[in-house]
């Protein structure tokens, strides 16, 4: 149906829905960028004509999020890869499920007792009984397989930690959710046009590219992660990233409007 319209002059407009639009090193651009006759970004353009800055559109007309001052800590998995790049996807999520292991070692005790692990919803897909890693771990360990809403959460918890450049670290930065991350590789996967973006969120304390890094900041603003949050510094560096790749929008039936027509 939609190839029809297109062939009888309708407009091809694709929506950005998800993280990696724009940023990735190694995805830009995607074909769906490439191919539409607008592709609404959340924020940003770079390079094609077909770019056409918006809004996240998953949280249109929300750009505030609930957390607990008091609440918890989450720390947000990913899943084993599915083994589609050319080099050894595997070998490096060893590598990843190490630094997570090493991040929770690192944690004191209170936020580590405050520790929910929220697993990826597609870890059961694979042969790698996560769980059964994380128990041998830790028998400990809160773990959430999925159960609850990520938004409940979201809700429950002062400070929410990604541990790979997500979806969710746009949603949680965006609505102005007390947000930690760290993954692999440094800014490696990042374009040299977004590089000073995220170096923003390094600068703050944000983005940490080590576990070790990561889990210090979290001891040391545990007992007042609302303090830190809500600085000059870091509020800055939040607002300049989420501009450029993660802008909210309270009015998004006529932001919607002017980025299609602009």
């Amino acid at each position: 149906m939609g190839g029809r319209k297109i062939e009888v002059g309708a407009q091809y407009v694709v929506g950005q829905h998800g993280n990696n639009y724009g940023t990735h090193r190694y995805m830009f651009p995607a074909i769906e960028e490439d191919t539409a006759d607008k592709f609404l970004t959340w924020g940003w353009t770079d390079g094609l004509p077909q770019h056409a800055p918006a809004f996240i559109l998953k949280t249109a007309g929300s750009i505030t999020g609930t957390f607990d001052p008091n609440g918890g800590l989450a720390l947000i998995e990913l899943h084993m890869p599915h083994r589609l790049a050319t080099w050894d996807e595997v070998f490096e999520f060893n590598d990843y499920f190490a630094d997570q292991q090493l991040f929770i070692e690192k944690l004191e005790c209170l936020p580590r007792d405050a520790l929910t692990l929220r697993l990826h919803g597609a870890y059961t897909r694979f042969r790698w009984a996560e769980k059964a890693r994380w128990r041998d771990f830790d028998t400990t360990l809160k773990i959430d397989t999925g159960a609850l809403p990520i938004e409940t959460l979201i809700a429950r918890s002062r400070l929410i930690v990604h541990s790979y450049d997500s979806t969710g670290i746009l949603e949680t930065l965006s609505r102005n959710i007390p947000t930690l991350a760290f993954w692999q590789n440094g800014l490696d996967h990042v374009r040299d046009s977004a590089r000073p973006y995220y170096q923003l969120l390094v600068d703050a304390g944000i983005v940490h590219l080590t576990a070790q890094s990561a889990a210090a900041k979290v001891n040391e603003i545990w007992m007042d992660v609302v303090g830190w949050w809500s600085s000059a510094s870091v509020q800055r560096a939040r607002m300049q990233f989420c501009d450029r790749y993660a802008r909210g929008s309270v009015a998004p039936s006529s932001d919607l409007k002017r980025a299609l027509f602009s």
